[in-house]
């Protein structure tokens, strides 16, 4: 957060709890393969609200951002969770902030994951779009 800060210059921002409530209750079935949740979250609209611990209320979500950093969930993709990647557990965590960043057309999104982290990022907007003409 002190390196956010430190960066744009604005104090407070925000730090959502769990992505996954971004999505419409019932969106997904854990049971479901990772291409059946990628159509069920094709095309929905994330909630306009989540809860933040920064300001221990709810903040509204579809802010106007410079850039989103963001540390996913790496058991898919390590060796003790055995490289499951698509097929793992926390699949719904990758599409969820998918959908949060493509439709907040985020300009720069900064991604901690592990080195074995390279799936097939479908319904995500990877590109760095910077202008420096300002």
């Amino acid at each position: 957060m002190n390196w956010c800060e430190d960066v744009t210059g604005h104090k407070g921002a925000c730090l959502f709890e769990d992505i996954l409530d971004l999505l419409p209750n019932g969106t997904l079935d854990p049971d479901w393969t990772y291409s059946e949740k990628l159509q069920a979250t094709t095309g929905v609209t994330t909630a306009r609200f989540g809860s933040c611990v920064t300001h221990d209320s709810h903040c509204f979500v579809n802010k106007t951002a410079v850039f989103d950093v963001s540390g996913l969930p790496c058991p898919d993709m390590s060796r003790a969770g055995k490289r499951r990647k698509r097929a793992g557990v926390t699949n719904s965590v990758y599409l969820a902030h998918g959908r949060y960043v493509t439709l907040n057309r985020m300009p720069l999104q900064l991604t901690e994951c592990t080195p074995d982290s390279r799936i097939h990022w479908d319904n995500f907007v990877l590109s760095l779009f910077v202008d420096f003409s300002h």
